[in-house]
C-alpha cells in the first residue's frame, strides 16, 4: 500500500513541487520514496513494502524501454495469472511485483488494461510517447484518488493534503459539496469540500491528453440481469467456495497479515475463511466500549475462540476520543462517519503487530445489511399503487405512539412509513437515508446558503421511476456505487493509512460481488432480517449466537459523548460568535436543535456532529 502523486502538463517548479506533494504522503508508505520526471510530466510515490521487499520494488516502475510509467496504490491479486499470460507473450520482468505487470499490461492492451485487474487499486500511468496519462480507481473505490486542473496542467494524489501542497491552488469552498456533506455525512465523488478539487469515482479511469482534454469512462458496472435460479443451499455452497479462493489470493504478503473482527456476520466469516485456508492463530483485532450497549467485543471474544485465534482487544473511552479535529487530520474535508475515530484507534492496535489487515467491508452492500435494504424490500411488496400505499403510510405515521420519534426502532419504522409515502425511488432513499430532507434544509440553512444550493439534488445517482417501476436489488447497486466507495472505503482506507496499515476487503471481489448481484432479493433479506445468506453461513459456522445477533454496526456513543465529554468543545466551537459555519446554518435552529439534544427530547447526534466537523473544517 502506498502514497502515489505527480503532476502532467507545464507548471512552474513542477518536480520540487511533485516532490513536496509526495512527502505529504510519507505515513501512506513510510518504507521508501521515489521521483521520476520529464519534459511533460513528473511522479512521486511513496511504499509501503508488502510484496518483494527488495529494492525491485521501487517505484515510479517502468518497462523495459523506460517509455511507459506507473506509480501505483494497491494491490493486484490476479497478477500470477497475468504475469504468466505476459511472459508467454515476449514481456520481461525484473521483480516479484504486481506493479510491474501494469506497464506490460497497457502495453498489450492499451487503455483497457484496468478491466483484466482483479484487486483495490489507484494508479497514475504516464505513457512519454504518447504524451498521455491515466487515471484509474478500482471497481469498488477501495483506494481513494483525488485530481486537479492548473492551467494546463493536472495534478493528481492519494490524499487532498498532497494537493493541497500547490500554493497556487483555490481554498474556497464548494457549496454543493456543504449541502451533500449535511445532507448525508459525507462527500461523494466527484465533489470534494474544495471547488477546485475532484474526487475520481470508483471503477473509472481519467486520460489526459497532451492537447489538455481530460476524458473520464467508466469501465465496469454490476449486471443488471435477470436473478438467478438457485437455492439457499447452492447459494451458501457458492458464496463459501468463492471466499475461501479470494482468501487464499489475499493472505498471499511478505509480511504478518490480520483481521479487524467487529464479532459481527461479516468480519466473522473473514476470520473463518483466513483460518481454514492455512491462517491458523492468525491476529484478530477488536476495540469495545465502556457503554455496553456499543461493545463488541463479548461476541468477537467468541469467534476468536471458535478459530483459535490470537485477539488483541482495546477498551476506548470518551476521554480518548475527545479531539474530532483529529478526523480532519486525516480527511481534510468534512467527514462526520463517527466510526471514523474508533476505525483510526483500531488500526492503530492492528498495526502494533500487522502490516495488513482484513475487514468485512462490503458484506452489508452485497447481501443486504442495511435498514433501506429492508424498506426497499417492502417497498417492492407494497408498491400496489401510489395514492393507496401513500395514503396507508400516512394514516399509519398518525396512529404511532407520541414521544416515540428518536429512539432507534421507532425511528426504522418512521422513516420507512416516510419512504413508503413517497412518489418515487429518488425521493424515497432521500427519505430513508438522509439526515435532512428538503424542508429541514430549509429551516437550518441560512437564507443566502439554501437560495445557493435549494435546486441541488444530494442524489442524482437514484432514479426517479416511480415506486415499483424499478427492481428494488438497483437501490442494493445504487448504494454500493457511493457509500461504500466514498465514505465506508474512504475511511477504511484514511484511517488504517493514516498508521500505515493496508486494509484489504475479501468481499469486494468482482467475481464475488457480480454473484451477489445475481441473487434474488429473498436470499439477502427474509421478513425483516437483512443478510439472510450471510447469517445461514454464519449458524453453520459458529451457531445460532452469531448468526442470529442484530446488526450493531461499528460506531461510538457519541449522542451521550455530546452531552458529557464533547459538550464543552462543541458549545465553544458551534456557539463562538465567530463561528465560521453561521454562513451555512442559522444559529437560531442549531441552538434549538442543541437544547433538544441535551435534555434528551431528541437525538440529534447525526446533525449536531456534522455541524462541528464543518466548523472545524472551516476553520482550517
Amino acid at each position: 500500500m502506498c502514497g502515489i502523486a505527480g503532476i502532467a502538463g507545464r507548471l512552474d517548479d513542477r518536480d520540487a513541487l511533485v516532490r513536496v506533494m509526495t512527502r505529504r504522503l510519507a505515513h501512506r508508505g513510510p518504507d521508501d520514496e521515489g521521483f521520476w520526471s520529464s519534459e511533460s510530466c513528473a511522479l512521486g510515490h511513496r511504499r509501503l513494502s508488502i510484496l518483494d521487499l527488495s529494492p525491485n520494488g521501487h517505484q515510479p516502475m517502468a518497462n523495459e524501454d523506460g517509455t511507459v510509467l506507473v506509480t501505483f496504490n494497491g494491490e493486484i491479486y490476479n497478477f500470477a495469472e497475468l504475469r504468466a499470460q505476459l511472459e508467454t507473450a515476449g514481456h520481461r520482468f525484473r521483480s516479484r511485483t504486481d506493479t510491474e505487470v501494469l506497464v506490460h499490461l497497457y502495453e498489450e492492451r492499451g487503455e483497457d488494461f484496468v478491466v483484466a485487474l482483479r484487486g483495490m487499486f489507484a494508479l497514475a500511468l504516464w505513457d512519454e510517447r504518447r504524451r498521455r496519462l491515466l487515471l484509474a480507481r478500482d471497481h469498488f473505490g477501495q483506494k481513494p484518488l483525488f485530481w486537479a486542473r492548473l492551467g494546463k496542467a493536472i495534478l493528481f494524489a492519494s490524499e487532498i493534503k498532497a494537493l493541497l501542497a500547490c500554493p497556487a491552488l483555490s481554498r474556497e469552498a464548494d457549496p454543493d459539496a456543504i449541502d451533500t456533506f449535511l445532507t448525508l455525512q459525507f462527500i461523494p465523488a466527484p465533489l470534494t469540500g474544495y471547488r477546485s478539487i475532484r474526487r475520481l469515482s470508483a471503477a473509472t479511469v481519467l486520460a489526459f491528453e497532451g492537447d489538455g482534454e481530460v476524458r473520464l469512462h467508466r469501465y465496469w458496472n454490476p449486471s443488471d440481469g435477470e436473478p438467478r435460479l438457485i437455492t439457499l443451499g447452492e447459494a451458501a455452497e457458492e458464496v463459501d467456495s468463492q471466499l475461501r479462493r479470494v482468501m487464499r489470493e489475499q493472505l498471499v504478503s511478505d509480511v504478518p497479515v490480520g483481521v479487524l473482527l467487529s464479532g459481527g456476520i461479516d468480519s466473522s466469516l473473514v476470520l473463518a475463511a483466513a483460518s481454514d485456508e492455512g491462517a491458523k492463530g492468525i491476529d484478530a483485532f477488536s476495540i469495545g466500549f465502556e457503554e455496553t450497549a456499543y461493545d463488541e467485543v463479548p461476541h468477537a471474544r467468541h469467534v476468536a475462540a471458535a478459530v483459535g485465534a490470537k485477539h488483541h482487544v482495546q477498551t476506548v473511552r470518551a476521554d480518548d476520543l475527545v479531539e474530532p479535529s483529529k478526523i480532519l487530520d486525516t480527511f481534510d474535508e468534512p467527514f462526520a462517519d463517527v466510526a471514523a475515530l474508533p476505525t483510526m484507534v483500531l488500526s492503530s492496535l492492528a498495526r502494533e503487530r500487522v502490516k495488513v489487515a482484513l475487514t468485512g467491508d462490503g458484506g452489508d452492500e452485497l447481501f443486504g445489511g442495511y435498514q433501506h435494504h429492508l424498506v426497499a424490500h417492502w417497498m417492492a411488496r407494497l408498491a400496489f399503487g401510489a395514492k393507496p400505499r401513500a395514503a396507508m403510510a400516512r394514516h399509519a405515521l398518525r396512529l404511532l405512539p407520541p414521544g416515540i420519534r428518536f429512539r432507534s426502532t421507532w425511528r426504522l419504522i418512521r422513516r420507512s412509513l416516510e419512504a413508503l409515502g413517497q412518489p418515487d425511488w429518488r425521493t424515497a432513499t432521500t427519505a430513508m437515508r438522509s439526515t435532512l430532507d428538503h424542508s429541514a434544509r430549509e429551516k437550518l440553512y441560512s437564507p443566502d446558503f439554501y437560495a445557493e444550493v435549494a435546486r441541488s439534488d444530494p442524489y442524482p445517482f437514484v432514479s426517479a421511476s416511480p415506486l415499483g417501476d424499478l427492481d428494488p436489488a438497483r437501490l442494493f447497486r445504487v448504494a454500493g456505487d457511493y457509500v461504500l466507495a466514498d465514505q465506508l472505503l474512504m475511511k477504511s482506507d484514511l484511517s488504517s493509512m493514516t498508521v500505515g496499515l493496508e486494509c484489504r476487503s475479501p468481499f469486494l471481489d468482482v467475481p464475488l460481488a457480480e454473484f451477489a448481484a445475481s441473487l434474488p432479493i429473498d436470499l439477502k433479506v427474509r421478513g425483516f432480517h437483512g443478510k439472510h445468506l450471510l447469517r445461514f453461513l454464519a449458524a453453520r459456522r459458529f451457531g445460532r449466537e452469531v448468526s442470529r445477533r442484530k446488526k450493531q454496526g461499528f460506531t461510538m456513543p457519541v449522542d451521550r459523548w455530546l452531552r458529557d465529554a464533547l459538550r464543552p468543545l462543541a458549545e465553544d466551537l458551534l456557539f463562538s460568535p465567530n463561528a465560521r459555519l453561521q454562513a451555512y446554518v442559522r444559529a437560531t435552529t442549531l441552538a434549538s436543535l442543541w437544547r433538544a439534544h441535551q435534555e434528551e427530547r431528541a437525538d440529534h447526534r447525526r446533525i449536531l456532529w456534522a455541524c462541528l466537523m464543518l466548523e472545524l473544517w472551516l476553520r482550517r
